[in-house]
């Protein structure tokens, strides 16, 4: 070995060994001057403090802290000079370990280099007026630089420590239980350099304790790089790694101990985190909003939090997220294929306070399948968080097959057919709000092939647009083919939002409908009660549901113009109406027509009760042929006299009322009412009665062919019978004079007068009076007519008094 080594390793080993008997020799003088140490200790701190510090004891920690000099201080307790009145000691630990500069120690003013704190609490605490037990430290009065290079901390550990921040004036709560924290300073000439290893459980983390915490009960571990300027007593921490509840983050930020603007700004993001693991992270009064949500996987999302550190109220907090190909279910409903981006702001309008009410979550560049129903939305967005408000802009292109789950098969099937949608929708997000919901845009039906279920009604062909204006609804262009019919429709229903969740009954649908021809076949299914199902809760079969309740309590106005109407053996032109359509009933108004070669006019109601339904009609024949009047209405429901039987033009006033079929046959024997009527040049051809009476007398005369010139009288028909006022009956073959019963089956009971003098002696007589009198001259016959033991009607003499 070369000699310079050895003497290099000689004086090496001298200075050891001379470093380790300073050592040994300060170590001894800690162990026999420990109790004046820790009172030199003490006072020093005490010094600076507007409080009191006691130490129990202290004990030398020789090997823990070779090769400086460490002391072990038991039962640390750390109090300011108020105390008394809010009992938050602001530093209580079993064991504080303190690492002592040995140099220091000799000139009797130890300087302390680094300080472990064990099984303890740290509570920095504000009261209701703003003081903070933080105000125990006094600012140190000497600038000297050296004094303050003395006092500097170059390492503070601590060990299952309870961290606890509370400001009770401004509801702040900030509480963490550190299972073990390193962290370590170096100094430069601007500021510190630290990096710190943190093992936490976050308890609170409440920046308004009524809002809930954020990170509750969650773990926060890491290693954290930190830089301090002192010029602008800037705490900056750069974006890094850490792990909080077992995921991974990103975390930095910002916080300015200026005592103008003391701020601080903090960063977090993850690049994959699970949608309820989100949730979990977040304040109460956040998460509660949106854990009605639930996402299949995962997302990016970042949180940006800004804030005051003193007196500052609420901090801003901005959450932002992306997610593509996902699930997302809500309120039994799940959109598939789901992609979009959304944030979340506690501050909408910056002039305003940080709270619910000014809160807002933003969805953008959604889109996804919903019920196999693809769909897009631009921006939604739902603000004010306390009574949240929902708007947005959707569009959708799809076949209308894909709604029939979605109505559940209650209302329309569709076979057909497409729906191009463009809506911008603004509504309370809960229904059971009863602010009112709006509404613009359109839905535009094309090509449809469906059946409405509640009146069995097919259509084919069909198309519609759809208008939304705010709460208003309305039908354009709307074209259905039916059968034999086509209709030309538009309508609108006013206060449609408001009305569909708030109260059905009081919807009005407005129609005015045009159509070249219709067949009244095709639409029975108006005339019996509207079929509906049982109502089912949740998901689909609550918007099914819904939708069938509404249309079920809705009524229906409608104005109709119709070129030409038939139904069976019925048919009718220049066709006009006004009908209003209800749950308990149809109610005719101002029906008016041309049909039999004159005009009807027409006013009642139909009772729906289900297969037979009441109906009330008032109507007005003008100049009607009466053989093609009763013709079409299949005799009115009898058989006594029929279409063959008559002939004549027919002016009329009735007022009945009656039972109809939802097949719309009339049941028979169920109509009641009068029939004022007029027939003028009419005839009565082959009607058994008559034909009998003139077998039985006036067998020289036609009553196969009985003519008059103008027959009137007014009936009153009572189910199966028709009771005739007295009436004289000026005809071709005889005056007669008659009054009593008709009875369409049985019942007849008519009396009749029939003088014998033939009609046709007198036809050329102008004067009324001269006329009846003549008629009167001559043999009168008194014939009785009622029912035989056949069922048939017979005649006998006489006025049938015996």
């Amino acid at each position: 070995m070369h000699p310079w080594i050895k003497t290099a390793i000689k004086i090496a080993g001298a200075i050891i060994a001379l470093i380790l008997v300073i050592w040994l020799g300060i170590t001894s003088y800690v162990y026999y001057n420990k109790n004046q140490l820790l009172q030199n200790i003490t006072s020093q701190l005490n010094e600076n403090l507007n409080g009191t510090l006691t130490i129990q004891s202290m004990e030398p920690a020789l090997i823990r802290g070779f090769p400086a000099i460490s002391v072990s201080l038991k039962k640390v307790l750390l109090r300011d000079s108020l105390w008394e009145q809010h009992h938050h000691d602001l530093l209580k630990a079993d064991d504080v370990f303190i690492s002592i500069d040995a140099f220091t120690l000799l000139s009797g003013n130890p300087t302390i280099r680094k300080i472990v704190i064990s099984d303890g609490t740290i509570y920095s605490f504000t009261d209701s007026s703003g003081y903070n037990n933080l105000n125990i430290f006094k600012k140190s009065k000497s600038k000297d630089k050296g004094d303050s290079d003395r006092k500097k901390i170059n390492k503070v550990e601590l060990q299952r420590v309870n961290l606890i921040v509370e400001n009770e004036s401004r509801q702040k709560l900030f509480s963490f239980n550190v299972k073990d924290f390193s962290g370590k300073i170096n100094y430069n000439p601007g500021g510190w350099n630290a990096v710190a290893d943190l093992d936490v459980l976050v308890n609170n983390l409440a920046f308004k304790t009524s809002r809930g915490s954020f990170l509750k009960n969650k773990t926060f571990k890491g290693k954290l790089d930190l830089k301090f300027t002192e010029k602008s007593n800037l705490l900056t921490v750069p974006l890094q790694d850490v792990e909080i509840g077992g995921i991974d983050f990103e975390l930095g930020g910002k916080f300015s101990f200026d005592g103008l603007n003391p701020f601080f700004a903090l960063d977090i993001k993850t690049n994959s985190i699970k949608f309820d693991e989100a949730q979990t992270l977040l304040a109460e009064n956040i998460s509660s909003r949106i854990k009605i949500y639930k996402l299949e996987k995962p997302l990016s999302a970042e949180a940006n939090i800004r804030g005051i550190l003193k007196g500052g109220g609420n901090p801003m907090i901005k959450v932002y997220w992306k997610t593509t190909g996902n699930t997302l279910s809500f309120k039994n409903e799940t959109v598939t294929n789901c992609d979009f981006n959304g944030s979340f702001s506690n501050q909408l309008d910056k002039t305003k306070p940080r709270l619910d009410a000014n809160s807002t979550i933003n969805f953008y560049f959604l889109k996804g399948t919903w019920n196999n129903i693809p769909f897009k939305a631009d921006s939604i967005t739902i603000t004010d968080l306390k009574e949240p408000i929902i708007a947005g802009k959707f569009t959708a292109n799809f076949p209308l097959t894909k709604l029939n789950p979605v109505i559940g098969g209650q209302t329309i099937r569709f076979k057909t057919g497409t729906a191009q949608l463009n809506l911008l929708y603004r509504a309370p997000f809960l229904q059971n709000n009863p602010n009112k919901r709006f509404i613009n845009g359109s839905i535009l039906i094309k090509n449809t092939d469906a059946i409405y279920l509640p009146r069995n009604l097919p259509f084919n062909n069909a198309r519609a647009t759809l208008v939304f204006k705010d709460q208003d609804l309305f039908f354009r262009n709307v074209h259905i083919n039916s059968g034999g019919s086509s209709l030309n429709m538009k309508g609108s229903i006013l206060n449609f939002l408001n009305l569909y969740y708030t109260d059905p009954q009081k919807m009005v649908l407005d129609w005015q409908v045009n159509s070249p021809e219709i067949n009244l076949k095709e639409f029975l299914g108006f005339l019996g009660k509207r079929k509906s199902k049982a109502s089912s809760s949740g998901g689909i079969n609550k918007i099914s549901a819904d939708l069938d309740k509404v249309l079920d309590q809705a009524s229906v106005h409608m104005k109709l113009a119709v070129n030409k109407m038939h139904y069976k053996k019925f048919i009718a032109t220049s066709v006009n109406s006004e009908l209003t359509m209800r749950q308990s009933g149809i109610k005719i108004n101002n029906v008016s027509l041309k049909h039999a070669g004159g005009e009807l006019r027409m006013n009642g109601y139909i009772d729906q009760k289900g297969s037979v339904n009441d109906i009330k009609l008032n109507t007005q024949i003008n100049r009607a042929n009466i053989k093609e009047l009763f013709y079409s209405f299949n005799n009115f429901g009898q058989t006594g006299i029929t279409s063959e039987n008559l002939r004549g033009t027919l002016t009329a006033n009735t007022n009945v009322a009656g039972s109809l079929r939802d097949n719309g046959s009339v049941v028979p024997r169920s109509i009641h009412g009068t029939v004022d009527f007029s027939l003028k040049n009419g005839a009565i051809i082959n009607f058994e009665p008559m034909v009998k009476i003139g077998d039985f007398a006036f067998k020289n005369r036609d009553f196969n062919n009985i003519t008059f010139k103008n027959l009137h009288n007014t009936l009153n028909i009572q189910g199966n019978k028709v009771i005739i006022p007295p009436m004289r009956i000026e005809s071709s073959v005889l005056n007669v004079f008659l009054e009593g019963v008709y009875g369409f089956s049985s019942g007849t009971n008519i009396f009749l007068q029939i003088p014998l003098r033939n009609p046709e002696k007198d036809k050329d007589i102008t004067d009324p009076e001269e006329r009846e009198r003549r008629a009167k001259k001559g043999i009168v016959i008194n014939l009785h007519a009622e029912d035989g033991e056949d069922g048939k009607v017979k005649f006998k003499l006489g006025r049938g008094d015996n």
